[in-house]
Formats: structure tokens, C-alpha cells, sequence
């Protein structure tokens, strides 16, 4: 591996890890932090959902999948900068689009997980 193959992962993973620190203040709300409480309103004094436990569950089961997708779109990134910037390189291709493929496949897998979930808590009659 040449030095600049080695400073264009490190560049890559510190970036994918800016992107995804970015991604969490999108997700959380840091203002609402725990606040003195006099009444013992513990869930409203930790910001806890209004909700019944199966929608938390679908909101976990959301963010889990949420990930994986982010997961496998940065991997069709990377199998696709990894295509491009082979050179020529015949092993780099095909470990490009290897990447690709999988990734996709992945892509796919989740989209269906999603979809099946979906289908079943609106069966199930958890989701209106």
C-alpha cells in the first residue's frame, strides 16, 4: 500500500466520521437536557416518548434500518470511488465492483426488511 493510498483511507474514515457525527445532532435534541423536576415527572424530566413500548420498537427497528441504509449507500461510495480511481488496475475493478454489488444486494435487503416490518405491525394493528 503507497503512502497515498494509506492518507486517502485515514482522509475517508475521518470524513465518514464527521458525516456521521454531523447526522446525530440532526437526529438528538441536546437542548432538552434534564431538568429539576419538583413534581417527579421523571418521563418529562428525561425527555422520554409519550408512546406505548411497540412504537418505541418501530422507532428503534426505524433507526437501525435508518443506519444500515446510510451504512450501505457509504459503501456504494466507497466501491465506486474504489472503481474509478483504479488506474487500470484489473484486481481494483473487479474489488470495485464487488463492493457495488454487495452493496446494492444490502441496499436491497433493507428496503425489503423495511417493507416486510411495516407490513406485519400494520397487520399486526400496532401502526394505523
Amino acid at each position: 500500500m503507497s503512502k497515498h493510498e494509506k492518507r486517502f483511507r485515514i482522509f475517508s474514515v475521518l470524513l465518514s466520521l464527521l458525516i456521521l457525527l454531523i447526522l446525530s445532532f440532526a437526529l438528538f435534541d441536546p437542548t432538552n437536557a434534564i431538568t429539576f423536576d419538583p413534581g417527579r415527572n421523571y418521563q418529562h424530566a428525561l425527555n422520554l416518548p409519550d408512546t406505548n413500548p411497540e412504537s418505541l420498537g418501530i422507532r428503534v427497528l426505524q433507526y437501525g434500518l435508518g443506519f444500515l441504509g446510510l451504512l450501505a449507500v457509504t459503501m456504494v461510495m466507497f466501491g465506486g470511488i474504489m472503481w474509478m480511481t483504479s488506474a487500470g488496475n484489473e484486481q481494483r475493478i473487479q474489488k470495485g465492483k464487488d463492493i457495488l454489488k454487495w452493496a446494492m444486494i444490502g441496499m436491497v435487503v433493507i428496503m425489503l426488511s423495511w417493507a416486510i416490518i411495516i407490513f406485519l405491525f400494520e397487520g399486526v394493528g400496532v401502526i394505523n
